[in-house]
């Protein structure tokens, strides 16, 4: 598989090199958060088997530490707090692609955004499916290619949208109904360009990684902007492509992108803390990450989509050099 994929590989490798020095030279200059590689777990490896991932996407965490990954298998694999293996969910049809977004609903049931087939599924946490809706089409609850699902203090359910122009946000309540919808396509302000993941915090407010426009747009609850912050670079509060957000609960916002290959820590004012990461195959090193969720801990994991596994990064390591 890898063989496949090795020319690919080596040209993100040689195109990024300068990106991620110059990306290590802005985080030493903006409060590192610096630790080892005992801070830092490496979970699966390149295949198809149990614990092993086929370019891992989307991840969510369970109350319990528990949390899912799925790949480009179509499968999404269930794993304990203790990095075993629990179950997998092979999605009954990836034919013409496989899911990009997931997360735990207020029930803790995990929620799947089924991509290119205009839907989201709802599984409990022992892998069976418990409901399913949505259609493909540009109305009030239908969707062309949902890319990443929040979840509110209340279980509302927030859809971020693309494709054929149609990059927006939709707002559903628990059981799928739809209440309203912000966004279009573009690049001024509360539009959207490829938006790839969203998440909420506890007063409401909801984050929008907003992917080719490279940058956080922060919305309240209806849909009113209030916040914005990023462009494309290298340098603290830059980006390029951020395609995971997620919110720890020491309530810091954290970014994964997918080309400066590094996470990014901000408050939820868009006020940079720190950086880790460069391109690499090492412990703390990624190839093009497009997944992030933060622990019950306070810890964070990623997944390291190009070098099929993910990475766990402990607590503590976000405490030093803080």
């Amino acid at each position: 598989m890898h063989s496949a994929r090795s020319g690919l590989i080596g040209f993100l490798l040689l195109g990024w090199i300068v990106a991620a020095t110059l990306s290590c030279t802005a985080r030493a200059s903006n409060g590192d958060l610096v630790g080892g590689a005992s801070d830092i777990e490496i979970i699966g490896s390149e295949g198809d088997g149990p614990l092993q991932f086929d370019r891992p996407r989307a991840i969510a965490v369970a109350a319990d530490g528990m949390f899912w990954v799925a790949d480009m298998t179509g499968r999404i694999q269930s794993i304990g707090a203790d990095g075993r293996h629990r179950l997998s969910i092979s999605l009954p049809e990836t034919n013409l692609g496989k899911p990009t977004g997931l997360t735990i609903d207020r029930d803790g049931n995990l929620l799947v955004a089924e991509t290119h087939y205009a839907r989201i599924s709802r599984y409990s946490l022992d892998g069976e499916l418990l409901d399913q809706w949505g259609e493909s089409g540009k109305g009030p609850g239908q969707f062309i290619l949902i890319t990443g699902l929040g979840v509110d203090r209340e279980g509302n359910i927030y859809v971020t949208e693309q494709g054929d122009r149609n990059d927006r946000v939709q707002k559903l309540d628990s059981t799928g109904k739809f209440i309203l919808t912000f966004g279009s396509f573009g690049e001024e302000p509360g539009q959207f360009r490829r938006p790839s993941a969203i998440v909420c915090d506890d007063e409401g407010n909801v984050y929008v990684a907003d992917t080719v426009n490279h940058r956080i747009q922060k919305f309240d609850g209806s849909g009113s902007l209030l916040k914005i912050w990023g462009g494309i670079g290298e340098a603290p509060g830059q980006f390029r492509y951020p395609y995971g957000i997620t919110l720890g609960p020491d309530g810091i916002l954290y970014t994964c992108e997918f080309q400066n290959n590094r996470i990014q820590a901000f408050t939820l004012d868009g006020q940079p803390l720190g950086a880790f990461g460069r391109v690499g195959s090492e412990p703390g090193e990624f190839l093009t990450p497009k997944g992030i969720a933060a622990t019950p801990d306070g810890g964070l994991l990623v997944a390291d989509t190009n070098n099929d596994r993910v990475q766990r990064i402990r607590a503590d390591f976000w405490k030093k050099g803080s």
